[in-house]
C-alpha cells in the first residue's frame, strides 16, 4: 500500500487517531513535511518504537513517525518539517523485565520549530544521556521521559505509598487552634 492512496482515502473518508498496523507509518509526518530540519535523537537506554507529533492545536497526535524498525538507543532520525508549534510524545519498545519509558510535550510544554532543531529524548538515570547520543549545535528541545510500566506490562512501583490506617486518640473534629503549636508551660526557677 502506498502513502498517497492512504492520504487520499483519509481526505475522503477521514482517518482514525492511529492507522492500522498494516498501514504504513508516516502519514502524519507527510502531512507536516517542510523545509526545517528537526533531528529526533534517542538518548534513552532502549530502542524507541513510537514517535508521534502534530500541531499543538490538533486533537490527536496522528500516526507513528518512526518506521516499523524503530529507533535504536544512541541513534537519530532527520525529520523535515514546516514551522509551527508542535506537541509530541515518544515511547520505548516494551520488553519483558525492562521498564518502558515515555514522554509527552503538549499544551504548556509544546514547542516551537522555527529553525533547525534537535528533539533530544532522554531519561534521568545514572548514565548521562550524552554518553548515548551527542547534543547538536542548534536549537534544542529537551524531551525528558520516565518509566511508565515495568517489563511485564505492570505499573512501576511508586515509592510514595499510602500510610496504613492507624487508630488514634485524637478528637474527630479539630479547630484551627489544635493545629497551632502552643508554647510550653513555664516553670519557676528556685
Amino acid at each position: 500500500m502506498r502513502l498517497v492512496p492512504v492520504l487520499l482515502l483519509c481526505t475522503l473518508v477521514g482517518c482514525a487517531a492511529s492507522l492500522s498496523p498494516a498501514a504504513p507509518h508516516g502519514a502524519t509526518r507527510f502531512q507536516f513535511r517542510g523545509g526545517i530540519e528537526a533531528v529526533f535523537t534517542n538518548a534513552t537506554p532502549d530502542k524507541m518504537c513510537g514517535l508521534y507529533m502534530s500541531d499543538d492545536a490538533d486533537l490527536d497526535y496522528g500516526d507513528n513517525w518512526l518506521d516499523a524498525r524503530g529507533l535504536p538507543s544512541g541513534q537519530s532520525i532527520v525529520l523535515r518539517v514546516r514551522p509551527g508549534t508542535y506537541k509530541a510524545r515518544w515511547e520505548t519498545c516494551p520488553k519483558k523485565g525492562v521498564p518502558t519509558y515515555a514522554a509527552t510535550l503538549w499544551r504548556e510544554t509544546s514547542f516551537e520549530i522555527e529553525r533547525d532543531t534537535q528533539l533530544y529524548a532522554y531519561v534521568a538515570e545514572s548514565t548521562p544521556p550524552t554518553q548515548r547520543a551527542a547534543m547538536l549545535d542548534r536549537t534544542r528541545v529537551m524531551f525528558q521521559g520516565q518509566a511508565v510500566t515495568t517489563g511485564g506490562g505492570q505499573q512501576p512501583q511508586i515509592a510514595h505509598r499510602r500510610s496504613p490506617v492507624v487508630k488514634s486518640d485524637a478528637p474527630e473534629k479539630m479547630s484551627f487552634a489544635d493545629y497551632v503549636e502552643q508554647p510550653a508551660p513555664r516553670t519557676k526557677k528556685r
